[in-house]
């Protein structure tokens, strides 16, 4: 039998003894099946486009949101035309190196690795690399040190909400008295805003996080959607809401202009959202509550939005009602 092999009959004794000495009890042939279980000898050579074009209708066919799939778009799509080579040739070396002279910002950075990630998950599931494969789990996630949260105060939020108009209400009213992610708000049905049970539902897939929640409608909120309820449809009708809020941030700065303000207004990233959890916690003080209608860990709350505000500012902010009952700017201040 070893000759067949072309195996000496010393040599072959000697890796089956240790090998016995590794395993204990286990049978060697147990061992090696196993083995090729986790490393099959028959793996389909793919390379990273063709991986990437299979992955990307796979998941266009699961109904995705289309916003999640425009990011594993970008991604991939800066992936694939780094690595043009066979997805199990890819090393953590070169992915790692790819990253750092990328000039993305850490969150950039780290939404790129994990598309990465989602994508060698795939292949592993389709057999295009081996179930042991690690490369990207040895890519380091990079720290976001971006600086302290930004919050809008309530003298903002009252221009924000004056010059919306009302087809943009809903979206800013959500974000900023109910703390729902943007994305969030652009999937949310009219149906999901339950006034008699006064709650809202993201359902889990319309959620960040895939898991349901429910968030209160507050008294100020209830005010500002009643007048403009609808039985069912979008909340927001606007794909691409950068362009709206840029348009905002124009119509607020020559308002402002012709106030004779010299500060220009500028808008600041995901500040409903951060401005809502940091007044909520500074106004009911319980970070489990804020947490669960937030989508948010407690320890992420207490880490980073206790002490932000204050809690005559956060009286303020959840008492901007419309018009007859808003808030001055003056008083708001």
């Amino acid at each position: 039998m070893l000759d067949v092999l072309n195996v000496p009959l010393e040599v072959a004794a000697a890796q089956f003894a240790d090998a016995k000495k590794a395993l204990g009890d286990t049978p060697l042939s147990q061992a090696v099946e196993f083995y090729i279980k986790r490393h099959p000898t028959k793996i389909e050579a793919k390379t990273v486009q063709e991986v990437v074009a299979e992955f990307l209708k796979a998941k266009k066919g699961d109904q995705l949101s289309e916003r999640y799939l425009q990011c594993l778009r970008y991604c991939l799509g800066k992936f694939k035309s780094a690595f043009n080579c066979s997805i199990g040739s890819v090393t953590a070396t070169e992915i790692d190196d790819w990253l750092r002279m990328s000039g993305l910002s850490p969150r950039s950075r780290n939404n790129l690795r994990n598309s990465v990630q989602t994508l060698f998950r795939y292949a592993k599931a389709r057999r295009y690399l081996p179930k042991d494969h690690d490369e990207i789990e040895a890519v380091p996630v990079v720290k976001d040190r971006d600086g302290a949260i930004e919050t809008f105060t309530p003298s903002e939020l009252v221009e924000i909400l004056d010059w919306a108009g009302d087809r943009l209400i809903p979206f800013f009213t959500l974000g900023a008295f109910a703390g729902i992610r943007h994305a969030e708000i652009q999937r949310l049905d009219w149906k999901d805003i339950c006034f008699e049970e006064s709650i809202i539902e993201v359902r889990a897939a319309k959620a960040k996080t895939a898991s349901r929640r429910t968030v209160p409608i507050l008294n100020n909120v209830r005010q500002w959607l009643l007048p403009l309820r609808q039985a069912t449809g979008p909340v927001c009708k606007y794909r691409n809401m950068a362009f709206e809020i840029d348009q905002l941030v124009q119509r607020i700065n020559a308002a402002r202009e012709a106030r004779e303000m010299h500060e220009a207004f500028v808008w600041k990233h995901n500040a409903m959202r951060h401005s809502f959890i940091s007044y909520r916690v500074a106004d009911i003080q319980n970070v489990a509550q804020i947490a669960l209608e937030a989508g948010n860990s407690p320890q992420i709350i207490s880490r980073h939005y206790r002490a932000l505000v204050r809690p005559k500012d956060a009286a303020k902010w959840f008492g901007i009602v419309p018009k007859s009952n808003v808030l001055s700017l003056a008083g708001a201040a």
